[in-house]
Order: C-alpha cells, then structure tokens, then sequence
C-alpha cells in the first residue's frame, strides 16, 4: 500500500479537530483544512497547511477538495457533523481517497445497544457506508479503505469541561456503583494515533483500533480528583434509568444535552458495553498504556494544572445543568 503524504481534514476548528490539525502538521503531512467559511485555518498554520472552502451540500465542491489527497480525518461532530460525514464519503470514493477515518473517538461502537442509541445511529451508518465501499472498490484502481479509532471517554477535555466532573462545583454522578472498568483518553493521545494510523496504512486498513492512555473504574477516576481537591458531593445514578429518561425526554421532541448525556453515559459507563479496552491497539500503534497508578497520577496532574492555572470551562457542565432544567418533568 502507498504512503500517505496529503491529508484533508474536516472539523479542525473543533476541540478535538485543533490537536489533531496540529499534530498532522507536526508529523510532516501536508495538510489541507475543510472549512464551511473562509478564515478557519488558526495563524500559526498558514504557512503549513491550506485551508478550501467547501458546501457540504455540493458533491462537486467537495470532490474538487478532495481530489489528490490520500486521506481523510474527520472530526466534525453533533448530529450535523456526523450527517455531513456522508457526502463526505461519497466525494472521497470518486476523487480516489484511500483512506477515511471517521468522526468516531467514542465509544464502543460495536455493543449491539451502543448502536442503537440516537447519537450513534449516525456514526453507525457512515460506519455501514464506508464498510460497503471499501468492499466494493476493493478490486478497483483506487480502492478506498477506512479505520475507525474508538476512545471511550476523553479524558483532559472531560474535565476542562466538566463532563466527567464539575470541578467548579465540587460534584459528580457515580453511575452503577462505580466499579465498571472504563477507558479515558487525552486528546494529545488520540491524534497521536491518527497519525501513527495513517503512517502505517497497510496494518491499520479497514479496521477498528481501540486506543486509551489507559483504564480506571469511575470511583478510582472521581478518588484521584479528591486527592486534589479535596471531598465532592457525589450522587449515584443507574445508566439503563438515565437512558429510559432521556428517551422519554426525547419522544416528547427534545433534544438537548441532558438527553445526549444520558445516551453517553449509558454508552461509555455501562457494565458488559467493553467501555474498558482491555484488549486495544495501543502497541500496534507505538502508544503508551497507562498502568492504573499511572492513570491515578495522570488525572491528578491534571487536575492539579486546570485548578491551578484556571483552565476549566465547565462549559458542558453549565449547558447540562440548563438542559436538565428544560427536561425533567417535561
């Protein structure tokens, strides 16, 4: 199989879609940005990477972005995103891509309920779509191949952000007793492995890859956070009763991040989902795997440097608690 040299991204204003934008960079790819408007593309990259301008909605436009790449990343997300992706796909297989990673980086996909929750069902298709082209094209001059990187729960933006833990207010939810085996993954670590994917095109073809820094139960991640902070509130919630609320939030039409929320935890908490890559493709990958005490460290450190240094948004947290509000009793 042919290197990859040119790689088109799709998603890099995004949280994921920057770290992953700037270690293409650094990795020598010749990058180039799909933006929806012009000036996307952050000033440190403008004189090593392009940024095109593309309509979602015109197959020509982006078959015309695409044509003489070798790859593409997305990182596009929320349900737009993920639909975005298919045009995506289809321009991708006639401009001669040969290899498309999806917006996956989440859960495990492959769980039979997993794949049944409303944000996955996107990611399923463009999954099932991609599967159908690699395998029709297989034969062809330019045959088109596909990964898929799955991360479980992010780890550095989880907290940022406050959707593992409300550092600001000094609270969480344990979700099943806290005991399940759970995968978290720092942001730095999943574009390490895009690029390692796409340097090593013909191990990672058509293929899941399971990457983590490394695994923790939900009580050993929030009893490292006390050690910094001191004691939270915590309360305790069952997943299969979060999702039974979120769908009947969601059959009376809404959609918000209560109800998203409660579809992800179900996902990526739930004991017997595989949240816990225990077996992964971290190796394959050149990749570190945490042992426990070093996740404990890890997210110590962490948390230390967001308190420290001001960094925590929450914007997550302050958009779940509004959400809740609107939801419950609806």
């Amino acid at each position: 199989m042919a290197p990859i040299t040119r790689v088109a991204i799709a998603g890099a204003s995004g949280a994921l879609g920057l770290v992953v934008l700037k270690h293409l960079v650094e990795a020598g790819f010749d990058v180039t940005v799909l933006s929806r408007a012009p000036g996307k593309l952050p000033a440190e990259y403008a004189s090593s990477a392009k940024e095109i301008v593309v309509d979602y909605g015109s197959k020509a436009s982006l078959e015309a972005a695409l044509r003489g790449q070798d790859a593409v990343v997305s990182t596009l997300s929320d349900f737009g995103g993920y639909e975005a992706q298919k045009p995506l796909v289809e321009a991708a297989v006639s401009a001669g891509v040969s290899r498309f990673i999806p917006s996956e980086f989440g859960s495990n996909l492959q769980h039979p309920v997993v794949r049944t929750l409303p944000f996955a069902t996107l990611k399923v298709e463009v999954e099932e779509m991609l599967i159908r082209e690699a395998s029709s094209s297989a034969h062809t001059a330019n045959p088109i191949t596909y990964t898929f990187i799955y991360t479980n729960i992010f780890l550095d933006w989880g907290l940022e952000e406050g959707f593992t833990a409300d550092l600001e207010n000094k609270t969480a939810t344990l979700y099943n007793g806290g005991s399940t085996p759970l995968s978290y993954t720092r942001l730095p670590t999943i574009a390490q492995a895009v690029v390692a994917v796409l340097r090593r095109p013909a191990e990672t073809a058509n293929k899941i890859v399971r990457i983590h820094d490394g695994i923790l139960t939900q009580k050993e991640f929030l009893d490292a956070i006390q050690e910094v902070t001191g004691p939270w509130t915590i309360d305790e919630d069952d997943v299969v009763a979060l999702q039974a609320r979120a769908d009947e939030a969601y059959a009376k039409g809404i959609l918000n991040y209560w109800v998203i929320n409660g579809w992800i935890m179900r996902a990526s908490h739930s004991p017997g989902f595989g949240a816990g890559f225990v077996e992964n493709e971290n190796k394959l990958l050149g990749l570190k795997e945490h042992s426990t005490d070093e996740m404990k460290e890890l997210v110590r450190t962490l948390v230390k440097d967001i308190v420290e240094n001001k960094k925590y948004r929450g914007s997550f947290a302050k958009a779940l608690l509004s959400a809740r509000k609107d939801s419950v009793g609806a």
